[in-house]
């Protein structure tokens, strides 16, 4: 299957450190692939620019905060 061929149409992705750097690549190219993402990670401003980032895609996005050091955040 080439990359253009792939398809998350209707799934939900989870991606912590999704904020900011490769996370949020990473969010912004399933979200173009069609996946709702989950943006996990702690800092709100970043949290929130990147749903509106996704959101823009078309996609549905929220943000979790979200600290993966802290077994309770899991």
């Amino acid at each position: 299957m080439a990359v253009a061929d792939f398809s998350l149409k209707d799934k939900v992705a989870i991606v912590t450190g999704g904020s900011r750097g490769i996370g949020r690549s990473i969010a912004l190219g399933l979200a173009e692939h069609g996946a709702h993402i989950v943006i996990a990670a702690r800092k709100p401003e970043a949290m929130a620019e990147a749903v509106a980032a996704v959101q823009a895609t078309g996609r549905r996005a929220i943000a979790v905060p979200t600290n993966v050091r802290r077994i309770a955040d899991l």
